[in-house]
Order: C-alpha cells, then sequence, then structure tokens
C-alpha cells in the first residue's frame, strides 16, 4: 500500500527523538528542507538533530537556524553522545549519499521522505514524490497535512524561509522545468509570510567567493567538446584544485557552466575524487537540456538523481572514465 501524507503525519507525530540524515555536500534542498522538518518536529516538542555526512558549504551556512542542532561528519556525530530512536533521511536517492555516517545508525533507516525517481534505500516507511519539484515540497505538504489535521497553524516565518530556500534552490530560482503551477502556489503560501525572498535568491544565485571564479576560469580552460557539440565535458583532477587551491564546494556550478553553451544537450563535470574508503574515482555531475533521462544514464554506473539533473561515479583512470561515459552518454543524445 502506498505510504499517504498522513502516514507520514503519523510517524512524526508517534516517535520522538529524530535523527534527520541529509546527503553529502548538502545543497539548499537538502539542507533547506531537514531545517524545516527540524524546525516543525521542535514545534510538536519532539527531540530532533540533523546529521550531514560532510562539512556544510560556506555558501549555504545562512540556511541553519540557531534552534536546530546539526552534527558534520561522522566524527563530529559519534562524539556528541545525541541518542535517537527514530532516523530519517531527507533528499537521499541512495546509500552512497550517506555511505561515511551509516555506520553511525547501523545502517538502519526507519523512514525516507525523497523526491528522487529512483530511491533504492531500504526502510519500513518510504515516501517519494518525484513530481515534486524539491523535497521542500514535500516538507510542505506534510506539515500542511499536520495543519489540517490538527487544526493548528504552525508554518511560521523560520520554517517558510527554510522551506523557501528548498524550493528555490532546486528549482534554479524557480526556472527549471520541474518548476510547476503546484510550485509557485507553494512559493505564493510562504511569501505571505515574513521572509525575506530577495536575501535568499541572491545568497543561492547571485554570490560568489573569488575562489568559485578562478574554479570557473579553470572549467572553461578545461572544457571539452564532443559528439559534434552536443556534449559538453568539465574535467578537473584534484592536482589542478590543490594547484588553484579551490574545493569541491568551489565546483558545484560548474556543470551548469557547460550546459549554458548554445547547441549543447548535455553538460557534465567530470571531479577527481577521493572517497572515504580510500578509492579514487571521477564524479560526473550532469545537467541536461533535453528530454533524455540523465537519471537512466547515470544509473548504468551506479548512480542516478533526475530527470535533468543527475551523478554517478566512475572508478577507473582519466581516459578510461571519459571514454565509458561518452560512449554512454551518446545513447541519450537527439
Amino acid at each position: 500500500m502506498k505510504t499517504t501524507l498522513t502516514d507520514i503525519v503519523s510517524v512524526l507525530t508517534d516517535n520522538d527523538n529524530y535523527l534527520i540524515v541529509i546527503h553529502e555536500k548538502a545543497d539548499g534542498d537538502a539542507l533547506g528542507s531537514s531545517t524545516a522538518l527540524a524546525l516543525f518536529l521542535n514545534k510538536l516538542g519532539k527531540k530532533c538533530a540533523i546529521l550531514s555526512p560532510s562539512k556544510i558549504s560556506e555558501r549555504l551556512l545562512f540556511i541553519k537556524s540557531q534552534t536546530v542542532t546539526y552534527f558534520e561528519t561522522a566524527e563530529h556525530f559519534n562524539n556528541s553522545g545525541y541518542k535517537y530512536n527514530y532516523v530519517l533521511t531527507v533528499d537521499v536517492a541512495s546509500n552512497e549519499l550517506i555511505s561515511s555516517v551509516l555506520p553511525c545508525f547501523n545502517n538502519t533507516v526507519n523512514t525516507v521522505i525523497d523526491h528522487h525517481r529512483v530511491n533504492n534505500i531500504q526502510a519500513p516507511v518510504k515516501y517519494i514524490d518525484e513530481y515534486s519539484s524539491a523535497t521542500g515540497e514535500i516538507v510542505y505538504s506534510i506539515i500542511n497535512q499536520y495543519e489540517k489535521i490538527s487544526k493548528t497553524k504552525v508554518i511560521d516565518d523560520a520554517i517558510a524561509s527554510a522551506l523557501f530556500t528548498s524550493i528555490s534552490s532546486d528549482t534554479g530560482c524557480f526556472k527549471y522545468s520541474n518548476t510547476t503551477s503546484k510550485t509557485h502556489k507553494i512559493a505564493s503560501e510562504l511569501l505571505k509570510l515574513d521572509i525575506k525572498a530577495d536575501e535568499i535568491n541572491k545568497q543561492l544565485f547571485d554570490t560568489k567567493t573569488k575562489s568559485q571564479i578562478c574554479a570557473e576560469k579553470l572549467g572553461y580552460k578545461n572544457l571539452k567538446m564532443l559528439c559534434d557539440d552536443k556534449l559538453a565535458i568539465i574535467v578537473i583532477t584534484k592536482n589542478e584544485m590543490k594547484k588553484h587551491k579551490i574545493t569541491e564546494d568551489d565546483t558545484e556550478t560548474l556543470s551548469q557552466q557547460a550546459r549554458m553553451i548554445t547547441g549543447v544537450q548535455i553538460g557534465v563535470l567530470m571531479r577527481e575524487k577521493t572517497y572515504p574508503d580510500g578509492k579514487v574515482g571521477f564524479k560526473f555531475s550532469v545537467r541536461s537540456n533535453i528530454d533524455s533521462d540523465m537519471s537512466d544514464l547515470c544509473s548504468k554506473f551506479g548512480g542516478g538523481g533526475h530527470k535533468k539533473a543527475a551523478g554517478c561515479t566512475i572508478f577507473n583512470n582519466k581516459n578510461k572514465a571519459i571514454k565509458a561515459f561518452i560512449d554512454e552518454a551518446k545513447k541519450h543524445l537527439v
């Protein structure tokens, strides 16, 4: 039987001592939706904390709430002594995205809340809505359902700000194709509260560090145009990142940079990375301008995501990794 919003409301009201787990390299949706959920649980008198497998990007620190407990990395969590009874994953599509913290909660997830079409996390309760533009839309619907059942108003300025940040982040400031009339309706409701949408969007889209500019310059330098200029790939190695003093966070927008070129159907950032288990591979961040499903493309390498935004990792040397990806990407070009 399909899990309903009412089922999720029951989960949240019937339990206590929550641990909310988000994916590594958290984006605005993961951090915004989890923060909104934590604030909601706090209003219900529940104890909760958010666990991120990695340090939260400096550019997203504005999303964090002073009234919510955050743990960044497994070590931070394990040293905290935090006690929990119930584990929720929010905006996490696969175990790969939380691999470094899985041992923290014995690989056991009680409930999954997500908007990715493909979700391989095992849990007794899963609420997946691939038609929601962001997990923040789902969290809004959960809270809205609680308000209808309880006949009480709980969405305040802080929750609304976190939800708006989540939704704006994953819709590219409401310009991506995942933006629907429902998305705008929810945003309209949130804007009725005292939130600073202009400042949120400025932080998300109109603010860059010098390191990010350096990363973009390197991206243009390393850009490869392939398959009759339908495929654009930016390749960045660990040595280059070290030489130019740029971090993973600084490279986050490069896949979009490749996608924006006229005539490009698929834009890709291919970045060399060392994983927690010591393995070295190339992480592919894939964005598209066509209807071909990028999550299907990335699933061939154990990854996933959305139709027009997905990712995967290929554990091989640079030349073999790029060849393997190109061979598969060709099948999705039109």
